[in-house]
């Protein structure tokens, strides 16, 4: 009787921890998509290109997302042209699967830079440009908990679209510690119950010796 009450005992905490790490990692879901207002930025004969961005990740630590991949093109024995205090402005959206729901908040900043196509066969190009965010923090708040966006890396675009540069952006969340979800309740009462059948069990098995 005591091993199965021992059994009983361990399957309960173990279904009771399993629970409620399940609900943590649902809580800590999410995808964002970054939309850029302007996905191309001319300056003479040389574009800067700008791709949007999406992906899903689920939060144990600050995780690394990339708002958007950039590419620069120049024609051939052109330039160099300038890129001055160009503006840029991308909505980022973040949906959080354990509410189901989305805030969408604007990144903005500007380029700078300068893009030279070389020679007729395009010998000698270069570019390099500067990004300056002038947002550099959002929160996102959920009933799950919040999600902070902190922009974090640039990496300038190659000449001529041989290498393509990135803007990145770190993410944290931090659980809501107000209310519990659903499923993290369901789990504290199924534990509860099975820990209270088997202290029953093991009082109506006992017996007084004489």
């Amino acid at each position: 009787m005591k091993t199965r009450n021992a059994v009983v005992g361990a399957f309960a905490v173990a279904a009771l921890s399993t629970l409620l790490s399940a609900g943590q990692v649902h809580a800590q879901n999410f995808s964002f998509t970054s939309v850029y207002a302007t996905n191309a930025i001319l300056s003479g004969t040389s574009t800067l290109t700008i791709a949007n961005s999406s992906s899903v990740g689920v939060i144990g630590a600050p995780t690394a997302i990339v708002l958007s991949n950039l590419s620069e093109f120049t024609t051939p024995a052109t330039g160099p042209n300038s890129f001055v205090n160009s503006p840029y402005s991308t909505t980022l959206t973040i949906f959080d699967v354990a509410s189901s729901t989305s805030i969408a908040h604007q990144f903005t900043g500007v380029f700078n830079g300068t893009a030279d196509g070389g020679d007729l066969l395009g010998n000698g190009k270069s570019a390099f440009f500067t990004d300056t965010p002038t947002t550099i923090s959002q929160q996102y708040v959920f009933a799950s908990g919040t999600y902070t966006v902190t922009r974090s890396s640039f990496v300038s675009p190659g000449p001529g679209g041989n290498a393509d540069g990135s803007q990145g952006a770190i993410v944290t969340f931090q659980p809501s510690s107000t209310v519990p979800e659903p499923g993290t309740v369901a789990a504290i009462i199924m534990g509860g119950a099975m820990l209270g059948l088997m202290a029953f069990r093991r009082r109506s098995t006992f017996t007084l010796s004489a």
